[in-house]
């Protein structure tokens, strides 16, 4: 079937012969059909062919006087711009060499003398049709080009970002395992500091040098909670929070500690002003601090710099990066940028990375930003940064949004509870002898009984033995064979009401109906204070503890 949509008078159809029988012959036969153009003699066809817009087929006589029509081809496929122009050379039926040639020079098709009218408006039809397919499919191919180099592009991001997670997860875990012995190592430290205090006036020369022991304790418990952080294992108290307050009023301790040349400015959408996430107050404290803290540093030495923080629900715009980092709508978005000096891209691969810092020594351990990368993931959340070298920085922190409130779980109760301590007996479980030291004469400063064990299930089979002998059990949750959440569950199921303890560096691991259903009535995080038990105690309404 016939393509009549090649038909059209904006197509350009150039003629070149020195005849004018054979110009005024093509010329009836296209320009009822076509936009046609003539040229007498080939220095016209060359100029022609330069115009503007170009022709869309040329039709030329094989033999020509001075430059002959073949010469003519050379030159056109010569110039790159004119390549894909089709080109029908018109030759005398008797010269079949000079077809050849034609051929030989890739043009298009050969048309021969005398001219047959249905012949050449067929061949003109079916070189547009061939041309307009060619031109359509080199449009597709750019298309696929473009798609293909897109899609390779996102590829290589979300490989950098499955390198970045597995890189993040591997340190987690080792940070982890770091953070669990050193909380083992500081609960002695900081037990013995508060034995030491309680049997000391203070005034007393050594009682103020163990008071910056336990000082100094404290302030390793700090890092160790950074490390925990950044390991996704912190012992954060998740509830409902409405971030616009809590944000707000971070940025008001802030503004006080901001150089006079940093201008902080605020915009909150209203709908985030009564957003709420499901995070401890304190992580989001985090993730304001630290971001807004990076970015005035970023702003160091100028003479002005503005620090802008933005918060919104998100929206259409934002739908697809969401879903390519698997985030749940409706999420809300925090944004912090800064004019500062902007970030080139070895820097913004690495700016996660735990002690990885651009701060001269001494002015920053780089645990910062890694610390709001851990929070963000450990809230579900993604982050994204925009940034150009001399251009400032915007940090993106994505949060799935509450729709309602869960309910908080009801803590486990306890019956039947000793009043006198002298009259309990303690079961004190850890794998750590330090710890199991440490924890006996604890209990017994407090006036209790205690046996210690090492190994749970020596634990439990010695409680099965006499399960009525006990009061009270304080375990650890890392513990080899039985963990504490599974001793306990033992424990409970034989004797319900019995208070049990868990100490553990990682409370997040286990969920409120996981703690409710092993029967644990307490989680007490390491390292564990004397202050803290005691305050564990008297919650429980164990004895009367002063």
């Amino acid at each position: 079937m016939r393509d009549r949509s090649v038909d059209n008078k904006q197509t350009i159809i150039l003629i070149v012969d020195d005849q004018a029988e054979e110009l005024r012959i093509l010329t009836e036969i296209l320009e009822a059909h076509y936009h046609v153009k003539v040229a007498h003699s080939c220095k016209d066809a060359l100029e022609i062919a330069r115009t503007e817009p170009p022709p869309n087929m040329i039709l030329h006589g094989a033999m020509m006087p001075g430059i002959d029509g073949l010469k003519v081809l050379e030159r056109l496929v010569a110039r790159s711009e004119a390549t894909d122009i089709p080109v029908i050379p018109v030759t005398a039926g008797q010269m079949a060499e000079d077809g050849e040639t034609a051929f030989a020079h890739d043009t298009a098709d050969c048309i021969t003398k005398p001219i047959q009218p249905s012949a050449t408006l067929a061949r003109v039809r079916r070189h547009l049709a061939l041309k307009r397919a060619h031109n359509e499919l080199a449009r597709q191919n750019s298309l696929l080009e473009g798609q293909a180099r897109k899609r390779a592009k996102e590829l290589q991001e979300y490989q950098h970002q499955l390198l970045q997670t597995e890189k993040m997860a591997a340190i987690g875990l080792l940070a982890g395992g770091i953070a669990h012995d050193f909380n083992n190592i500081l609960t002695p430290i900081i037990g013995y500091c508060e034995l030491i205090m309680d049997n000391l006036e203070p005034g007393n020369r050594l009682y103020d040098d163990v008071h910056q022991i336990f000082l100094a304790g404290l302030r390793a418990k700090d890092l160790v909670d950074n490390i925990l952080t950044f390991a996704r294992k912190n012992r954060f108290e998740k509830r409902p929070v409405r971030v616009g307050p809590l944000a707000k009023e971070t940025l008001k301790l802030l503004q006080a500690s901001l150089p006079a040349a940093i201008e902080l400015r605020q915009e909150f959408d209203k709908k985030a002003a009564t957003a709420m996430v499901y995070a401890d107050p304190s992580q989001l404290q985090s993730i304001v601090m630290d971001l807004c803290t990076n970015a005035a540093y970023a702003m160091c030495g100028k003479e002005y710099g503005m620090l802008s923080v933005s918060m919104a629900v998100a929206g259409e715009e934002d739908t697809l990066f969401l879903r390519s980092r698997q985030v749940k709508m409706p999420a809300l978005r925090l944004q912090v940028s800064d004019t500062g000096s902007g970030l080139n891209e070895t820097i913004r691969r690495h700016i996660f990375d735990p002690y990885f810092t651009t701060k001269p020594p001494g002015e920053g351990r780089g645990l910062g930003l890694s610390v709001v990368y851990g929070i963000v993931m450990d809230l579900h959340g993604a982050i994204d940064i925009k940034s150009q070298v001399g251009a400032g920085s915007v940090f993106t922190i994505y949060l799935p949004l509450l729709e309602e409130n869960p309910a908080p779980a009801a803590p486990v109760k306890n019956a039947h509870l000793p009043k006198n301590l002298t009259d309990m007996l303690v079961m004190l479980i850890d794998d750590d002898e330090t710890v199991l030291t440490l924890g006996q004469q604890v209990l017994k400063h407090l006036g209790m009984r205690v046996e210690t064990y090492s190994k749970s299930d020596e634990a439990l089979t010695r409680f099965f033995s006499h399960p009525n002998e006990f009061g009270l059990v304080i375990t650890n949750q890392s513990m080899p064979k039985l963990s504490g959440a599974q001793l306990a569950k033992e424990i409970t199921a034989a004797r319900p009401g019995l208070p049990v303890l868990l100490c553990t560096g990682s409370p997040h691991l286990l969920t409120s109906d996981q703690l409710r259903d092993a029967g644990i009535s307490l989680v007490l995080p390491k390292p564990i204070h004397v202050q803290v038990l005691i305050d564990a105690l008297r919650q429980l309404g164990i004895g009367q503890i002063n």
